[in-house]
This record gives structure tokens, sequence and C-alpha cells, in this order.
């Protein structure tokens, strides 16, 4: 088993396995061919309904995250909801 990894995550690939090349918020990365949306967020630990994704300058929307696959050279914008501001 080899391992690739990023500043942002890890993904473990089984030799011969299938892979692509991505591009998430700027950083180069690998991932397992049929990798989804949703298998990415999973990977970086990041919940689903907190963040917009944005795949090749298009938003997808949250219901599409499980069956929205990625491919090679896709490149991943994730954006995280933050709350705040001040209360008058």
């Amino acid at each position: 088993m080899r391992e690739s990894g990023t500043a942002i995550g890890m993904v473990k690939q089984q030799e011969g396995q299938g892979t692509i090349r991505l591009q998430v918020n700027g950083e180069g990365r690998t991932a397992s061919a049929g990798f989804t949306i949703a298998d990415l967020l999973h990977e970086l630990e990041i919940r689903p309904d907190r963040v917009a994704v944005e795949v090749n300058l298009e938003i997808v929307d949250q219901q599409e995250f499980e069956r929205r696959g990625l491919c090679e050279g896709d490149r991943i914008e994730i954006i995280s909801f933050i709350g705040g501001g001040t209360e008058e």
C-alpha cells in the first residue's frame, strides 16, 4: 500500500488501483478513481452541511455530494460557512 499526502489529508491507495489527480483549495492531491465529493469531505473530516463545494467553477448542490464523482484534473474549492457578527 502506498500513501500520498498533502497538507490537508492522506489518501491510502492500493498499488495498481486507478488514481486521479485533483486540486483541492489550490493544493494538489491524489484520490482513488470513483471518489465522490462526499468521500473527499469525509477524508478531510469536513461536515457536508457546513460547506459549499465548487467543482470546476460550478457550485454543486449538497444533495449531489454522494453521487458527484470526481475526475482527473478536477479543481475543487471547499468554502466553509462561518457564523458570527455583533449583536446590536
